[in-house]
């Protein structure tokens, strides 16, 4: 399941449904009463036809040198491409935290990125230059913290 607030995985043990969701503090429940299924989104399942409509994950890729290229694979979706130099790509990825993985030359650098919920894009700008990657995020959702229990 995904959390509707942040968009972050939620999971559902044999001990039931968690109260808060552990990227933003959602309350999910409150003491044993049934979450509301508007809370929650089935993984797996498809979106909402224009849940999702704008673009949430921008890639640009710039290099010095021609034959240096990047190749972006999105672990959730399995969707992979190849960047030449100048080249950008947007993408729409269900919000929460997501897996991609950057190749620039011949080395890998996977990145856990929060894909906000409020709609606005996150921004990755991947460059290669002297043989020196360099991978910047714009618009980067700080972490959350879990709320505490008492």
């Amino acid at each position: 399941m995904f959390c509707t607030r942040c968009g972050s995985e939620i999971i559902v043990t044999d001990n039931g449904l968690p109260r808060f969701c552990k990227q933003c503090g959602a309350p999910l429940a409150t003491g044993n009463a049934p979450v509301n299924n508007s809370q929650l989104m089935p993984v797996g399942y498809p979106a909402p036809a224009g849940f999702y409509s704008k673009p949430n994950l921008i890639i640009s890729y710039n290099s010095a040198h021609p034959r240096v290229l990047l190749v972006v694979r999105i672990v959730s979706t399995g969707e992979k491409k190849l960047f030449y130099p100048g080249e950008t790509a947007a993408y729409t990825l269900r919000p929460g935290t997501q897996a991609i993985i950057l190749k620039i030359g011949k080395r890998n650098y996977r990145r856990d990125v929060l894909i906000p919920a409020n709609g606005e894009p996150l921004v990755i700008r991947a460059s290669w230059s002297g043989g020196v990657a360099r991978i910047e995020m714009v618009n980067a959702v700080p972490s959350y913290t879990t709320p505490g229990f008492g």
